[in-house]
Parts: C-alpha cells; sequence; structure tokens
C-alpha cells in the first residue's frame, strides 16, 4: 500500500518532535547530576594552642582547621563546601551541642589577634567580621566580602584567634571552660546544592588555673661554708619561671620556687641539689606548711612532693663536711736487715687549719711503719678555703740513716688533692768490709812493717 504525501509529513513531523523531546532530556541530563550531592563530610579541628591549662587573664589562643571533607557532586567543578558564617560559643556546659549553650557562669572575652588564610568564593584571601556577643558570650565570624569560605574537596583553611578567661564561677571548682566552634546546615553547602546538609561542630574545653604551688628551699653547710650551690625543681607538669636557683648558707635565706598552670591532683615535682659540692655529703628534709599532696617524702636524691593540689611547701638540703684521711708512705732504700737494721719506724704528723664546727684547730698524730708500709692520718676536715696542711716528721732517726720527709714538708688537704707523700729512709754504709784469711794475714804485715820502720826510727 502506497502512502499518502500527507501521512508521510506526518510522520516525519511524530520522529522530529521525538528527537527534540530526546536531545531536550539528553541535554538536562548532565545539568541534573551536576547538581546532585553525592558525598558531603565537612570537618572541623579545634586546638588549644600552648598547652590545656592558663592562668586568669592570660589569652588563650584558638586554632581551628576548618575542612571541606571529601565533596563529589558528580561534577569535578562544584566539588567544593561553602560556609558562611562561623560561630564560636565561649562558655557552654560539657553537655550542650551546638547551637545550644548553657552559660557556664564564667567571664570570658574575645580578645581579637585575628588571623587566617582561608579564601572565598572568588579566591580572594578573607579578613572576618568577628561580632561579639557578651550577652550570649558567643563570637560569629563572617567574611567582610559577603562570599562564602570555600575550600574544595579535602582542603582545609585555618582560622586563629584570642579569648581571655577574666573570672571563673564559684560552682566551677575545677575551673573548666568548655567551649564549641562550628556552623549550621543551613550556613554550608557542598557544592552548588542548597539542599544538604553541610553543618559540623566540635566542643573543646581547657582550664584556668587559680592554684599555686610554693616549694621553699633552705640551705645548711655544716661548716657553715659560704659558697653559693644551684638547687633545681623538676616537675612534671605546670609552669615554672625559675627551675633553676642558687642560695647561700645564710641567716634566713631561702629561695622559693612557684609553680602554676597546673591540674590539682596532677603536679609533682622534686627539689634536688645539682652539683653537690665536692667534699661534701648532701641530705634533705621534705616538708609541708599547709601544702596539700598525696605524698611528701624525702630521700638521698632529693625532696619528692607527688599530685599536689596547691600550697606551701619545704625542702631543707644539709651539706656535711666530709673528713679526709692523709696516707703517709715509708719506703727503705739499702740493704737494711742484712746489715742488721731494724725497719722499724715512726713519725709525727702535725695538721693545721682543721675545721672543728665553726672554727679551726690543730691535730697531732703518732704514725707507725714496718717496712714498706703506710699509715694514715684520719678525721681530718678541711677548711673550704683551702688552708688545710699536713706537716710529717719521721722520729728517732739512726745516725747511719738518711730519712728524707721533703714530700711531706707540706701535704695539702683539700677534696680536690692526693693528699699522700712518702717518707724515705736510706742506708748511709753498709757496715765494715770484712776481709779473708789472706787478706788479714797481709794486713798483719803491713802493720807489722809500718810498726818496725817507726821503731828504728824513732829509736
Amino acid at each position: 500500500m502506497t502512502a499518502t504525501p500527507s501521512r508521510i509529513i506526518r510522520n516525519t513531523l511524530d520522529q522530529v518532535k521525538k528527537a527534540l523531546i530526546l536531545g531536550a532530556l539528553i541535554g538536562l541530563a548532565p545539568a541534573h547530576l551536576a547538581a546532585q550531592v553525592l558525598t558531603c563530610n565537612p570537618s572541623i579541628d579545634v586546638t588549644i594552642l600552648g598547652g590545656t591549662v592558663f592562668l586568669l587573664n592570660e589569652p588563650v589562643r584558638i586554632s581551628a582547621d576548618i575542612g571541606a571533607g571529601l565533596v563529589e557532586t558528580g561534577d569535578p567543578d562544584t566539588n567544593f563546601l561553602d560556609i558562611d558564617k562561623i560561630t564560636f560559643l565561649m562558655d557552654c556546659s560539657g553537655t550542650d551541642t551546638f547551637p545550644d549553650c548553657t552559660d557556664g557562669g564564667n567571664t570570658i572575652v574575645y580578645a581579637n589577634n585575628i588571623s587566617t588564610d582561608c579564601q572565598d568564593s572568588m579566591d580572594n584571601p578573607v579578613v572576618f567580621d568577628a561580632t561579639v556577643d557578651m550577652i550570649n558570650e558567643s563570637i560569629e565570624f563572617t567574611p567582610m566580602s559577603g562570599l562564602p569560605v570555600r575550600n574544595d574537596s579535602n582542603e582545609t583553611c585555618n582560622l586563629q584567634f584570642d579569648v581571655v578567661v577574666e573570672e571563673i564561677a564559684d560552682d566551677n571548682p575545677e575551673a573548666t571552660v568548655v567551649n564549641i566552634l562550628g556552623w549550621l546546615d543551613a550556613e554550608a553547602r557542598c557544592g552548588d546544592d542548597t539542599g544538604n546538609v553541610a553543618g559540623t561542630a566540635l566542643q573543646i574545653s581547657f582550664d584556668i588555673s587559680t592554684r599555686n604551688a610554693n616549694f621553699r628551699v633552705t640551705k645548711d653547710f655544716s661548716d657553715d661554708n659560704p659558697l653559693g650551690v644551684n638547687v633545681a625543681l623538676d616537675c612534671n607538669t605546670g609552669l615554672i619561671l625559675d627551675q633553676e636557683k642558687v642560695i647561700f648558707d645564710q641567716p634566713g635565706d631561702f629561695v622559693n620556687f612557684v609553680v602554676t598552670k597546673f591540674r590539682a591532683g596532677e603536679l609533682s615535682c622534686h627539689v634536688t641539689e645539682d652539683p653537690v659540692p665536692v667534699g661534701y655529703s648532701e641530705s634533705y628534709a621534705a616538708g609541708s606548711e599547709g601544702g596539700v599532696a598525696v605524698t611528701v617524702e624525702d630521700d638521698a636524691e632529693g625532696c619528692h612532693f607527688l599530685e599536689v593540689t596547691e600550697g606551701q611547701f619545704t625542702c631543707d638540703i644539709t651539706n656535711e663536711l666530709d673528713p679526709l684521711t692523709v696516707t703517709v708512705n715509708k719506703r727503705w732504700i739499702g740493704d737494711f736487715v742484712e746489715q742488721g737494721f731494724s725497719r722499724e719506724a715512726s713519725a709525727f704528723a702535725e695538721c693545721f687549719n682543721v675545721r672543728d664546727g665553726a672554727g679551726l684547730e690543730t691535730i697531732n698524730e703518732r704514725l707507725y711503719f714496718s717496712g714498706d708500709s703506710s699509715d694514715t692520718i684520719m678525721n681530718v676536715f678541711p677548711d673550704y678555703d683551702g688552708t688545710t696542711y699536713c706537716v710529717v716528721e719521721e722520729a728517732d732517726v739512726d745516725s747511719a740513716v738518711i730519712s728524707d720527709a721533703s714530700d711531706c714538708a707540706n701535704v695539702p688537704v683539700t677534696a680536690e688533692s692526693s693528699r699522700e707523700c712518702t717518707i724515705y729512709n736510706t742506708l748511709f754504709f753498709e757496715g765494715i768490709p770484712t776481709l779473708s784469711q789472706y787478706g788479714l794475714a797481709v794486713l798483719a804485715l803491713l802493720m807489722l812493717g809500718i810498726g818496725m820502720l817507726s821503731f828504728r826510727r824513732f829509736a
């Protein structure tokens, strides 16, 4: 059957109409897919710079890393996160969730000092306008350009600012301040889709230290040495302005270490003398004058204060002068035994400027030797100015013996010196020479000959 011209025209129009409809659907499909958000994971990471314990009226630096997380929209050109406003709630309770905030009763103020590396949707650096609501203790950060903060997928930017805690609420004994930083769903979006959920928030906290721990250290030398010694305070946490100090043995003299910025019960400190002066033995006595700690103790290593809450503590350090020993050696040079000499000897020792409490004295001792041997002068307490010395002289020396005690004429007695000397005894002669029988006969003939010559001459 042959188609009429009118039917051909009608079929052609139908095909054109279908093609136009299909083309329109094909053209619309990419635009629809590009607007559909497949993945939107906004993130935020907030850090308290400089620690987690601060003092009243000390700036607390808040650092927030604002992240887009993974954003997938189906169109690479729209894989980004836009944020219109960021809110910081300064004083909340530990159970609050953004944007709810129960007033914690603390007095906190915005201290400015804002900095950021964020960019807006036109790739321009963001300048934030910070609007402070003192009644609700909140800060709203909005770009002054009116354009949103933009981060591409998996990228972040940083916002930093300072707050100051001026007062802690009476019902906040732990002095903990809780903050929340974030933004609402309506204030952010992934890609061009205004209907997606892109809000997030994070709760953070820090402590305010309203307590001090004081450690008063005293020094006592048993010989009243005026030397200054170094004492140190070592703690596991907290702020110590001067960790090392020099102290002297003087009436009423002490040093005081002050520790702040710590949580009650988390502070443990140790007081030590370092280095210990040469020639002294140290001892420690730890105490408390109203200080609160789980443990206050001392040992040979120092004063120890464990799990401190607050208050005044003491550490008394004593340096006891160590007695020194002077060693005198005896050496015999020559054949003393074969010549019938005894190698028994004695010597007189006298030590000057020996410490006796706060004064000086002279001590005397008798030393005894048998053969090559040594004897000691015990318990010589040296003076701190280094003037203590000993003199040793041998007694009852045989005329046939040369005694050399020059090494012992002035023996310095200090903790750094050797404190040792030697007396040498040398045999002056080896005895009368002995002759054999032939020698004696020759000697007799010589003497007889000399006698006869003398007799004839004088006769």
